[in-house]
Order: structure tokens, then C-alpha cells, then sequence
């Protein structure tokens, strides 16, 4: 498939399930070659000293995983660590904004059954280390809540 026809599905199709499953096995089908680059150049730039003091390091590092954008924040003071965070993928993609509420608005379907697979489906494609509960509510049904 060309480039443009990739472009093109993925206009017409927007975020949903497609788009994900096709981006997937493009990926996949560079993985190889980029991991053959990777050990050709490896190097630190992945990870970022962002404060150095006396007695005291902060470092950042990010990767791409699979899920999404990964990242470690650590400080060490005068050489044991001090404080550790990480901002996992799921954080990201299940904020109220984020990747998978986005998806989810966009889903259509004349059967509550075929909705839930489909969202099942677009959740787990996402985001498959997740546990979730999914409750489908009426629209027309359902109360208001505007502010």
C-alpha cells in the first residue's frame, strides 16, 4: 500500500480501530531494521541529567514503548536514591482527554452488543495490560450533567 493510501485511511477512518491495527503492523514491519540502527548508535540521549548539585542528581528518561510515551524521573542525594516517578503510558492514555475517551466518541453502532465489542476491541488495542470495567450508558436516557 502507498503512503498516500495509508494517509487516506487513516483520514477516513480518523483514531479508530483500523488506524491502530495498521499503524501496528507498519511498526512492526520496521522494527528490525530500527533495532539494527539502534545497536549501530547506542548512546545516552535517551537519558537527560537535568540538575546536577553537590551531593545531588536528577535524571530524565524517556522511550517510546509500546503503549505509548514511558518515563523515568529519578533523584539521587549523595548517592542513594531519593525519589522515583514514573509516567506510564496508561496514564496518558486513559486521562478523561486522552486517547481512548477520544476513541471511544467515535464509535457507532445500531446494537449495544456490537458497541461493547467494539470498544472492547479499541480499549484492548490500545492499552492490553489494563483491567476495566466498561458500563455503556443510554445517551437519550441519561441525565444531564451541565454545569
Amino acid at each position: 500500500m502507498t503512503a498516500a493510501g495509508k494517509i487516506s485511511i487513516a483520514l477516513y477512518h480518523q483514531n479508530g480501530l483500523l488506524v491502530r491495527i495498521l499503524a501496528r503492523l507498519l511498526e512492526v514491519s520496521q522494527v528490525l531494521p530500527h533495532l539494527r540502527r539502534l545497536l549501530n548508535t547506542i548512546n545516552d540521549d535517551f537519558c537527560v541529567r537535568i540538575n546536577e548539585e553537590f551531593g545531588r542528581d536528577i535524571g530524565l528518561g524517556k522511550v517510546q514503548a509500546a503503549r505509548g510515551l514511558l518515563i523515568h524521573r529519578v533523584e539521587l542525594w549523595q548517592g542513594r536514591i531519593k525519589d522515583y516517578c514514573i509516567v506510564a503510558p496508561t496514564e496518558c492514555n486513559f486521562h478523561p482527554q486522552g486517547v481512548v475517551a477520544q476513541s471511544l466518541k467515535s464509535l457507532q453502532a445500531n446494537d449495544s452488543e456490537l458497541l461493547r465489542q467494539q470498544a472492547e476491541c479499541l480499549i484492548n488495542s490500545i492499552d492490553p495490560c489494563v483491567h476495566y470495567d466498561l458500563t455503556l450508558i443510554d445517551s437519550d436516557k441519561a441525565q444531564s450533567t451541565h454545569a
